[in-house]
């Protein structure tokens, strides 16, 4: 099978949490497991995500993290699976401007997990 994703997948040590607004749901908070320039795949143990979101649905993630220590902030996307208590989110618009900008932001927040 072909690898879809134009943008490499960080593996993250599960410290990062994002909360997902989706239309008419209640604000859920999901642990990111990895993220990219273009989407991030989110573990959402609450109560009715994702048994209840399908692709195509629109989300918006907030970092609620105190400013100085903030990822992303009002970051549009749309489903593009789920497996169980897994979303996949594919990005709007990118995070940043290049990989590298990323995996230094998640390094200096020792959030990258290390490579093996």
């Amino acid at each position: 099978m072909r690898e879809k994703r134009r943008h490499t997948r960080l593996d993250l040590d599960g410290l990062l949490i994002l909360a997902l607004d989706m239309e008419e749901r209640p604000r859920a908070h999901c642990l990111v497991r990895n993220l990219s320039l273009g989407g991030a795949l989110l573990e959402c143990p609450s109560a009715g995500y994702p048994e209840d979101v399908e692709p195509g649905d629109a989300v918006h993630l907030d970092d609620e993290a105190p400013e100085t220590q903030r990822l992303v902030g009002g970051v549009r996307g749309v489903v593009v699976w789920t497996y169980r208590r897994f979303i996949g989110v594919e990005f709007r618009d990118l995070l940043f401007s290049e990989e590298e900008i990323l995996r230094r932001w998640l390094e200096d927040h020792h959030l990258l997990l290390p490579r093996i």
